[in-house]
Parts: structure tokens; sequence; C-alpha cells
């Protein structure tokens, strides 16, 4: 982002800011319009890239206030990153949108205090693959997966951090592509991880 379109952005967004202290959304104008993505806007100028919100309704909206603050970098963030995806396919190259695992599971509410429901949790972040559990998203379960992955089917957790930081290959989708089993570099071991934590790499997408 150039510095003049940093600075009138930044100046836009410090004056709703400073004149309106105690809230979370900001008008704009005499229109009626309302920011409500001032947090993500602010990360964007101070970082060049944010991960985008949950639900479509949430990055139309982002994008559209991008759009009011004359901010065509984070136009065209918004843009590229929805275009890596999910959903994704058989044979796409992959990477973790977020190689930090600790904020990876507390965008899944997960708190790492002791208290986190079992029911909840992604079958790739379980502790042991051998145990048997049912995944919360597509209802696959773990003596499925080991069936279809004979002494291949694995947890992060069952080896060691690199084995999962490199790209991966997506070898089956499940449901509505809300989960997906990959494997990464070279390794044969598999993990079964809900699409969104994932985004397509940079290069070449798809493998034949």
């Amino acid at each position: 982002m150039n510095d003049l379109n940093r600075r009138v952005a930044l100046q836009a967004v410090f004056r709703l800011v400073l004149n309106n202290p105690q809230e979370s959304r900001f008008q704009i104008g005499n229109n009626g319009v309302v920011l409500k993505h001032t947090n993500e806007v602010l990360n964007f100028l101070r970082d060049g890239k944010i991960p985008l919100p949950e639900t479509i309704q949430q990055i139309d909206e982002l994008k559209r206030e991008a759009e009011m603050l004359n901010m065509p970098e984070l136009v065209d963030f918004i843009e590229t990153e929805e275009n890596r995806g999910p959903p994704f396919f058989r044979g796409d190259k992959v990477e973790w949108k977020d190689k930090n695992p600790y904020r990876m599971f507390q965008s899944l509410n997960w708190n790492f205090d002791g208290n986190d429901s079992d029911e909840g949790a992604p079958l790739c972040f379980r502790p042991n693959s051998e145990e048997d559990y049912t995944c919360p998203l597509c209802g696959i379960t773990t003596e499925q997966l080991r069936e279809i992955y004979p002494d291949n089917y694995r947890s992060i957790f069952s080896e060691p951090r690199t084995a999962t930081q490199s790209t991966g290959c997506i070898w089956k989708v499940h449901a509505d592509s809300c989960c997906v089993d990959v494997s990464f570099a070279m390794f044969s071991y598999v993990y079964h991880i809900p699409a969104k934590l994932l985004q397509l790499t940079d290069s070449d997408n798809s493998v034949t």
C-alpha cells in the first residue's frame, strides 16, 4: 500500500475512532453509512494482511468499507484471498492460512485451558489418531479414515511440527467441501482438516 493511500485511510479511520472512543462501529458522513470492521481495516494498515471474516456477508461488508475508505489495496487483498478458497478440489495444493497453531486453534474457540470440549475438536487436532472419534463437521469417523488410509492416517500432534508446515496436497474432499484429507510434502501421512483452515498456495494449484 503506497504511503499516500495509507495516510489518507489512516486519517479517515483515526478521526472516526477519536470522535467516538467508546464505539465499535462508526458512521461516515451524514448518509448513515456505518463502519463495522474498523479493527480489520487498522490491522491491514499495520500488517498489510488480515484473516478474512468468517461469513460471506462480513467479507462483503469489509470490501464495501474498504471501497468507501479509498483502500484499493485492501479490496485487491480481499479478492485475492477469496480466490484462494475454500472450496477445494482433489489435487489442489494447499497450505495453512495461519502457520501459528495457537492462533489457528483459537479461531475455532479452542482455549488451551483444559476445559475445551472434545465434541467440537476437528479430527486433525485430536491427541491420538488411534482413538475413535467422529468429525463434528462432516460426520466421518476416525475408524473410517483408518480404513481408507491404512497405517497413514494421523493427528498433527502425533508427528513433528515440521511434518505439516510445508505445501499439502488434497486427496479427498468430504461432504460440501467442509473437510479435506491432506498429505504434506513428501510424507505419506494423511490428516483430516477443516477446509476453512487452509488456502491454495501461490504456486500451481492442481496436480494431474
